[in-house]
């Protein structure tokens, strides 16, 4: 079943995400999902451009022990990346993160103002939220992605 989920990530997170240098993003917590789903995160650059930007396809979705996310994902070597991890997982059991794969950035944006005009009660999700078919946001998107 095809799921989508809005999703916050800072503004420099997102950059390197649709540039191609972001591999994984790194979460706390995961959408609720079963495993024949395909997950669709859609990208709500937070911060400095407060707009939804572009999507990506969840490839591999990882919670497991730090030292074996670590080694997944590349950065068991990496030093400065360990202890901002460990900071970031400090007193977690389980970590989690999903792999990015084909990243798309929208070529136009919508902002948030643009958002607030069709659900006046929106407010930018603090992790994610889902998006429920033929909802706003859905909406939001699909004509946005019609004018490409």
């Amino acid at each position: 079943m095809e799921k989508k989920v809005l999703m916050s990530i800072m503004t420099k997170y997102s950059n390197k995400i649709f540039n191609g240098t972001k591999h994984w993003e790194f979460r706390k917590n995961l959408p609720k999902i079963c495993d024949d789903d395909n997950l669709t995160i859609v990208v709500y650059s937070s911060k400095e451009e407060k707009a939804i930007v572009g999507e990506f396809t969840a490839g591999r979705i990882l919670k497991c022990s730090f030292n074996e996310l670590m080694h997944i994902t590349g950065n068991e070597k990496d030093i400065k990346a360990l202890e901002w991890f460990k900071n970031y997982y400090k007193n977690k059991k389980e970590c989690c993160a999903i792999e990015v794969i084909n990243p798309k950035r929208y070529k136009k944006s919508i902002n948030l103002e643009k958002i607030i005009l069709g659900n006046p009660n929106f407010k930018a999700p603090q992790n994610f939220i889902y998006i429920n078919k033929n909802d706003i946001i859905d909406n939001l998107i699909s004509i946005n992605k019609s004018g490409e």
